[in-house]
């Protein structure tokens, strides 16, 4: 599987995670979808080798992860906002997801396959780790297993300098990967 990004944190440390999209892409490079558009999602996958990813039921990274963006948000929530784009903000009501934006509570049409009805950007959330781990993502956009495969991999250690340095014990075993490089998981 290639690996188009790889990032790596601590648990001290915060990550944004947020993305731009479009809805008048004039050289029409939509990948997937509808003409002009451009629409992105993250959802954990159990391996980079998969083309499909987890239930959101399965995506138990985000249980380890408080966002600091809605506060009231659980990891089903912040997967939920991930996989629809802010489309859906959580399961239910929270501080910062009115009931008309979750997803047991609305009257919004289903998302389409191929994400075309989804916000076009996502503000996202700020994220705080409680504790070190992985995650393998994609986004299922322009998954048509061709080579516009959007996959990667989220480290969180438990030191953010060893993190930063590139001195800790997961990169010391399985050495730096840069994109596009194949990834053995």
């Amino acid at each position: 599987a290639v690996v188009s990004t790889q990032s790596t944190g601590g648990t001290n440390e915060l990550l944004h995670i947020q993305w731009t999209g479009s809805n008048s892409n004039d050289k029409n490079n939509n990948g997937e979808g509808s003409a002009g558009t451009d629409r992105h999602n993250l959802m954990q996958m159990s391996s980079l080798a998969a083309s499909y990813p987890n239930k959101i039921s399965e995506a138990d990274f985000w249980n380890d992860v408080e966002s600091l963006t809605d506060p009231d948000a659980s990891g089903k929530d912040i997967a939920i906002g991930l996989a629809s784009s802010g489309y859906y903000c959580a399961e239910k009501a929270t501080g910062a997801c009115p009931k008309a934006n979750t997803l047991k509570q609305n009257s919004k049409s289903s998302i389409s396959g191929t994400l075309d009805n989804v916000p076009a950007s996502f503000f996202g959330h700020v994220l705080k780790f409680k504790k070190a781990g992985s995650m393998k993502y994609m986004c299922t956009r322009n998954n048509s297993f061709s080579n516009r495969s959007q996959k990667g991999v989220l480290y969180v250690s438990d030191n953010a300098s060893s993190a930063s340095s590139g001195s800790s014990s997961r990169k010391g075993r399985r050495g730096r990967k840069n994109r596009g490089q194949m990834a053995e998981e």
